[in-house]
């Protein structure tokens, strides 16, 4: 019943999303991974956007949230979601999931280790 539009402190998001079932970003314009989606799937909510920027990356259509092709079809995936409480919950999971093995600090910590390790090495003559 109520709407929220506008940023947020940061102290402020993990009681925003904890009290949200799944969130709407009609995201237009974008260029790379949109925080606001990683943070909402953080929380465990499916996340409802458009197929921008890197947004494919993070979001696996039907399986941890869904891309949608325009308003209209957002609203249809909204409403699917309303009227089946078990998917929204299965899409929020698999979003919180994805966050955890391929989003988080930790991961990305090894990643960049791997990294480091592959320029470190000795170039063979």
């Amino acid at each position: 019943p109520e709407w929220y539009l506008g940023p947020l402190e940061c102290h402020q998001i993990p009681g925003f999303l904890g009290e949200a079932d799944c969130g709407l970003y009609p995201l237009e314009r974008m260029a790379g991974v949109p925080r606001v989606l990683m943070e909402a799937m953080a929380a465990g909510q499916a996340a409802l956007t458009y197929p921008v920027g890197a947004v494919n990356e993070l979001i696996e259509n039907e399986v941890n949230g869904f891309l949608c092709r325009d308003a209209e079809d957002m609203l249809e995936k909204a409403h699917i979601l309303q009227g089946h409480p078990e998917l929204m919950e299965r899409l929020g999971r698999s979003a919180r999931e994805t966050i955890r093995q391929n989003w988080s600090e930790e991961h990305l910590l090894r990643q960049f280790a791997v990294r480091l390790e592959e320029i470190s090495r000795p170039c063979s003559p």
